[in-house]
């Protein structure tokens, strides 16, 4: 249809996806605390109770949203989820490109997404006074005052021009 962005993934063994996510703490994540706390409270515990092993692949699971999408769309590229805090999204940008650059993917769907808990968050930057006074997000910016606690998401399908065009794919940026 008219003014519908279009796109080839090219082949799939050229083509990935790299996200970021903040692994803050979330309301899930509290409850869930809250309902191992109970059940343990009511457990008879012997006087050493031995450690609880995490689940094998409990580690597995930051990265699963990212190889569901490039099984989804048939990539057959590295997909994975990274968390390098507030520069998640940027540092997965800049691993997307460098692998671009380096020819060895085609096409990279990359991006990030970061959902925290509100109060968790609001405290945790109160105690190190890193929130904006002014209540302005100004990065790089010689009036930046502090940071702005947000939630959000972006998505991005990247390509070398050259393969974009030979593609032809409809390119924004």
């Amino acid at each position: 249809a008219a003014g519908k962005a279009k796109w080839d993934r090219g082949a799939p063994d050229k083509a990935g996806v790299m996200s970021g996510r903040v692994m803050r703490p979330s309301a899930a994540m509290a409850e869930t605390a809250v309902d191992l706390n109970r059940k343990e409270a009511t457990r008879n515990w012997p006087e050493r109770p031995d450690p609880v092993e995490p689940p094998r692949n409990a580690f597995n699971l930051m990265g699963l949203s990212a190889r569901l999408l490039a099984r989804a769309l048939g990539l057959g590229g590295p997909a994975y989820t990274l968390d390098a805090a507030c520069a998640s999204s940027l540092y997965a940008i800049d691993l997307a490109s460098e692998e671009l650059l380096s020819g060895r993917l085609e096409t990279v769907i990359t991006g990030g997404v970061a959902k925290a808990d509100a109060l968790f968050t609001q405290l945790g930057f109160s105690q190190l006074r890193a929130l904006s006074a002014s209540g302005y997000l100004s990065p790089f910016d010689q009036s930046a005052d502090g940071l702005v606690v947000g939630a959000g998401a972006v998505a991005l399908v990247l390509k070398r021009l050259d393969v974009a065009l030979a593609h032809g794919d409809t390119i924004r940026a």
